[in-house]
């Protein structure tokens, strides 16, 4: 064993190597004192005994020095570096440095095998996730990613890339030149290939529906051998911002218009000291009027932005169905009279229990009869009709007046929505009042329809749950 242990220990083989010189060197030592003795007997006696003697103390020194590395030997045999477990290791019971350094040994490798312990499980963890690999993770992305060759040949795309595609699947895509697979024109495709990366904005047909789409791509070396898009279709985002264009050049006109009527009139009410009083009284109901307008245009406008923000709570309570709507026809009488407009009533013998937000469904069908008796000529003819089931409660509103174009329907409950209509736009309105009973409608859990032909009139349905 000791053999084994200075051939594969250089220190330990120096330290043996040293002792061996230091006994020889003790031997002559003594080989000298012997020799200065005269008697013989006696020389070769005190001779022997000093040369055990030394050799005795070098036997002890070197053992004290080359123990504790047999532990070590002994303990570093028995660990294979295939099966290391430093948790069965056992920890030395000395005090010395090297029962110290074998217990930090012992500590260390116990601490680094929980590390990897934790390590194993959080890949075992990632691998084993609900998300499956990465495709099925890439394919629940909202945007189209797909990866193309150096010639722009797609080598991978995800689910949302096969739809914007109108594919059935991804693997139709694979292969095909990505301008090809989205139907990009040519001079669109060669403007987005004259960079290495780009974002940019196009858009594509698939015959009936325009759309547009919004592309980055990045290469993902530095050959530009490949690179990956990353393409979401803007198309709605568009939209609204349009609209939301739209509706602020329509409120900016809306709230310019009062506002101007009463600077007019109180300019004029300022600077003119000989107004008669009926041209002062004039101008004060003018400037009233005015006034009452813009407060009823803020106050629509802020119902029905915290009706779509749900800050606005119903106050649900059974009403009387029967006298609600007779309520309601009373109060649009008067608009109806000034116009010579005709007004039927069809309303049912008998009301079944109803539950809603009284102020809410009066507001809403009084803006549904205003604006029949506002773009319905004189002497027309307005329905206001009342039908029950088991399950609904429809109130509808009928005029003969100038009816909306087809293509406007959609945005008939846009706010601040005014048709181009020039019969329309000569007479006064914010543009809110359907947008509050579409507001009213969604509150409920109901819904509001409209049917319309230009020039004969047009027929709103409000419909609520009974339940």
């Amino acid at each position: 064993m000791i053999l084994s242990v200075l051939k594969s220990n250089a220190p330990l083989r120096r330290l043996f190597v040293t002792n061996i010189a230091l006994l020889f060197g003790c031997s002559s030592f003594t080989f000298i004192i012997v020799s200065s003795i005269s008697v013989g007997l006696m020389k070769i006696v005190v001779w022997s005994m000093l040369t055990l003697i030394s050799a005795v103390l070098v036997g002890v020194v070197t053992l004290k020095l080359v123990k504790p590395l047999l532990v070590w030997h002994e303990r570093l045999s028995t660990l294979d570096s295939e099966t290391l477990d430093a948790t069965s290791m056992v920890k030395s019971s000395g005090d010395n440095s090297a029962d110290r350094g074998w217990n930090k040994l012992i500590e260390n490798g116990r601490k680094w095998q929980a590390y990897s312990a934790v390590q194993r499980e959080i890949d075992t963890s990632l691998s084993s996730s609900r998300y499956g690999d990465s495709t099925r993770l890439l394919d629940a992305i909202a945007s189209a990613i797909a990866a193309v060759d150096a010639e722009g040949r797609i080598t991978y795309a995800n689910a949302m890339m096969a739809g914007i595609c109108g594919a059935d699947s991804t693997d139709q895509l694979i292969g095909q030149p990505l301008g090809q697979a989205m139907n990009i024109s040519e001079a669109a495709q060669k403007a987005l290939e004259d960079s290495q990366s780009c974002d940019a904005e196009w858009s594509v047909s698939d015959g009936t529906d325009n759309r547009l789409l919004r592309g980055h791509r990045r290469p993902i070396n530095e050959n530009l051998e490949s690179s990956v898009w990353t393409i979401r279709d803007i198309t709605q985002q568009r939209l609204a911002e349009s609209m939301r264009e739209k509706f602020l050049t329509a409120a900016t006109h809306e709230f310019r218009t009062p506002l101007a009527n009463i600077r007019a009139y109180a300019e004029s009410l300022d600077m003119s000291q000989d107004i008669d009083a009926e041209s002062r009284k004039h101008f004060y109901n003018v400037i009233q009027s005015e006034s009452l307008r813009l407060s009823q245009l803020v106050d629509d406008l802020l119902d029905i932005s915290r009706m779509q923000a749900g800050a606005l709570a119903l106050e649900r309570s059974e009403v009387d169905l029967g006298r609600l709507v007779e309520d309601v026809a009373m109060k649009v009488q008067g608009q109806m009279a000034s116009k010579s407009l005709q007004l039927r009533n069809e309303f049912p013998p008998k009301y079944p229990k109803f539950a809603c937000d009284k102020n809410m469904i009066a507001a809403a069908l009084v803006n549904l009869l205003g604006n029949a008796a506002k773009y319905t000529p004189e002497n027309g003819k307005i329905t206001f009709r009342v039908e029950v089931n088991a399950r609904t409660v429809q109130f509808s509103v009928t005029d003969t007046g100038i009816g909306i174009a087809e293509d406007e329907l959609p945005n008939v409950f846009d706010r601040f929505f005014r048709s181009e209509d020039e019969r329309v736009q000569e007479i006064s309105g914010s543009g809110l009042g359907l947008a509050l009973v579409q507001e009213v409608a969604r509150l409920h859990g109901g819904d509001v329809l409209v049917e319309s032909v230009i020039n004969q009139g047009s027929t709103f349905r409000l419909v609520i749950p009974l339940g």
